[in-house]
């Protein structure tokens, strides 16, 4: 009895055996004829537009041992391609590089044109006029009195204009305290040229003068700067200036009175103000040409030729 039971347990073990080996080789079979998911359709079939289109993620390189045979592979390809087909290509691809060198080509060439072209040209004399009679006729190019006495200076002084530039700045408005907009943007136009070493001499009333001394316009006295024989001039006829320095009580010459210099009628500056004794300083704290400046009063003076 006992071995019938086991001749039925056995067969019953292989039985179920046999019908798991069936199954997982009808799923195999299954599998293997059904086709994979694909973009392509048959002849005559319509694609469906809803489905994943897995050709994209194909790349189509062969292989290849290096990244370098790749790139020429993607260039031989490129290569063959219409002229529109390259261009859309390229800018696909490069648009980004292409914006940046346009952005580098455009500042290097601004940074070129501004410090060659359209620089400035360095100064051979500078005059600041400080409330002047001046006004500057726009509507004309012809010479005024101020142009007119400014081209004998420079002749004088056989500048070279087409590299250099002198000029007399008298349309400046200046009340020395004053909170009005203007004034102060004029105040720190002037105050920031002086320091830049930008003036040589500066022209106004005593008020004007003695304004810019705190801001170190003016360093020593002129008697420093000025030669022996025309500071004589100038001392023995009265015609310095002084700053009175409240701190120590002292008077420092920094000026020269110029009303009554000879050429001065010629510039007409301040002919018809309230400023009766202009008075000119050399801006010996900042100004890289004193000698300049120096030759500019005697110039005004027409000395020595007014001592004589």
């Amino acid at each position: 009895m006992s071995d019938i039971m086991k001749e039925k347990e056995s067969a019953e073990i292989e039985a179920n055996a046999d019908s798991v080996k069936e199954k997982e080789s009808a799923e195999i079979e299954t599998n293997t004829d059904s086709p994979k998911k694909t973009n392509k359709t048959a002849a005559g079939e319509t694609p469906d537009a809803d489905a994943p289109n897995y050709d994209i993620l194909k790349w189509d390189v062969p292989e290849a041992n290096s990244v370098r045979e790749e790139i020429k592979h993607q260039n031989e390809k490129a290569a063959k391609l219409p002229f529109k087909k390259k261009m859309e290509h390229f800018w696909y691809y490069y648009k980004v590089p292409v914006f940046v060198l346009i952005g580098i080509l455009a500042f290097a060439t601004y940074l070129i044109l501004h410090f060659t072209v359209f620089a400035p040209k360095p100064y051979a004399f500078s005059a600041y006029a400080i409330n002047s009679a001046y006004v500057k006729d726009i509507t004309t190019e012809e010479e005024n009195d101020l142009d007119r006495f400014l081209d004998g200076f420079n002749q004088q002084m056989n500048f070279d204009l087409t590299k250099t530039r002198s000029e007399i700045n008298a349309e400046i408005t200046i009340s020395p305290g004053s909170t009005d907009n203007l004034a102060l943007a004029y105040d720190m136009n002037l105050t920031a040229a002086g320091l830049d070493g930008d003036i040589d001499i500066l022209i106004g009333s005593g008020d004007i003068i003695d304004y810019y001394v705190p801001g170190d316009f003016y360093r020593d006295t002129i008697d420093h700067y000025l030669p022996a024989d025309f500071y004589e001039y100038l001392k023995s006829n009265d015609l310095i200036y002084s700053y009175h320095n409240e701190t120590d009580g002292k008077d420092y010459e920094v000026g020269i009175f110029i009303a009554g210099a000879k050429r001065m009628p010629e510039t007409g500056l301040y002919e018809g103000t309230n400023i009766d004794a202009p008075v000119a300083a050399i801006c010996t704290a900042h100004s890289p040409r004193i000698d300049t400046a120096v030759a500019f009063l005697e110039y005004l003076f027409d000395f020595p030729a007014c001592a004589e």
